[in-house]
């Protein structure tokens, strides 16, 4: 399967809240795409949501010091400031 194919499905995954499914997903897209910084925030989404500490850890250190699109960066500061 390609990774593009695999980043659609981790899309739909995650409309349906299916957050596991989407990170598997997108964890096969990110293999073939390292440096997408879109990959790797909806990885970082996907994994938060399904509360994978160690892979959201992961990706945030990976974002942290890129410069990412307003979009990716705003929901994920969203998500950052709900749970507390």
């Amino acid at each position: 399967m390609s990774a593009s194919v695999a980043f659609e499905r981790g899309l739909a995954a995650e409309k349906r809240g299916d957050f596991a499914i989407a990170e598997k997903e997108f964890q096969k897209s990110v293999v073939v795409f390292r440096k997408s910084d879109v990959v790797h925030g909806r990885l970082f989404v996907a994994s938060f949501k399904a509360r994978d500490q160690t892979v959201a850890r992961e990706e945030y250190d990976f974002l942290k010091d890129r410069q990412i699109g307003s979009g990716i960066a705003k929901e994920i500061n969203e998500l950052l400031h709900a749970e507390h």
